[in-house]
Protein backbone atom coordinates (compact mmCIF):
# COMPACT_ATOMS: atom_id res chain seq x y z
CA UNK A 1 0.00 0.00 0.00
CA UNK A 2 0.99 3.55 -0.71
CA UNK A 3 -0.19 6.19 1.70
CA UNK A 4 -1.79 8.97 -0.46
CA UNK A 5 -2.11 12.76 0.30
CA UNK A 6 -5.84 13.76 -0.95
CA UNK A 7 -6.35 18.15 -1.77
CA UNK A 8 -7.68 18.53 2.35
CA UNK A 9 -4.22 17.38 3.06
CA UNK A 10 -6.05 13.84 4.31
CA UNK A 11 -4.27 10.61 4.23
CA UNK A 12 -5.62 7.59 2.56
CA UNK A 13 -3.84 3.84 1.68
CA UNK A 14 -3.66 3.18 -2.15
CA UNK A 15 -2.74 0.02 -3.80
CA UNK A 16 0.39 -0.15 -5.02
CA UNK A 17 1.27 -2.08 -8.24
CA UNK A 18 4.78 -1.90 -8.36
CA UNK A 19 6.03 -5.31 -8.81
CA UNK A 20 3.07 -6.62 -10.50
CA UNK A 21 2.65 -7.93 -13.91
CA UNK A 22 0.40 -9.74 -15.87
CA UNK A 23 2.70 -12.42 -15.50
CA UNK A 24 3.06 -12.96 -12.41
CA UNK A 25 1.86 -16.76 -11.12
CA UNK A 26 0.29 -15.64 -8.29
CA UNK A 27 -2.24 -13.43 -10.32
CA UNK A 28 -2.78 -16.06 -12.74
CA UNK A 29 -6.59 -16.10 -13.13
CA UNK A 30 -8.00 -20.08 -13.84
CA UNK A 31 -9.64 -21.59 -16.73
CA UNK A 32 -13.34 -21.06 -17.05
CA UNK A 33 -13.25 -25.56 -16.84
CA UNK A 34 -11.57 -25.60 -13.70
CA UNK A 35 -14.87 -26.36 -12.64
CA UNK A 36 -16.32 -28.23 -15.35
CA UNK A 37 -19.26 -27.65 -17.54
CA UNK A 38 -22.44 -25.05 -16.07
CA UNK A 39 -25.90 -27.07 -15.69
CA UNK A 40 -28.09 -25.96 -18.47
CA UNK A 41 -30.90 -23.76 -17.28
CA UNK A 42 -34.76 -24.77 -17.41
CA UNK A 43 -36.88 -22.56 -19.33
CA UNK A 44 -39.25 -20.53 -17.01
CA UNK A 45 -42.75 -21.84 -16.47
CA UNK A 46 -45.44 -19.49 -17.53
CA UNK A 47 -48.87 -20.23 -15.92
CA UNK A 48 -51.76 -20.11 -17.87
CA UNK A 49 -54.52 -17.72 -16.62
CA UNK A 50 -56.36 -20.73 -15.79
CA UNK A 51 -53.86 -21.73 -13.84
CA UNK A 52 -53.28 -18.39 -12.24
CA UNK A 53 -57.27 -18.89 -11.06
CA UNK A 54 -56.78 -21.97 -9.88
CA UNK A 55 -53.99 -21.04 -7.68
CA UNK A 56 -55.74 -17.76 -6.18
CA UNK A 57 -58.92 -20.16 -5.63
CA UNK A 58 -56.86 -22.82 -3.85
CA UNK A 59 -54.74 -20.02 -1.69
CA UNK A 60 -58.21 -18.44 -0.38
CA UNK A 61 -59.06 -21.76 0.84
Amino acid sequence: MILARGRAGSSSCVPSRAGCSSSSRALTVPDDAIFGRLPERQAPHIYSEGEIVDLLAAARR
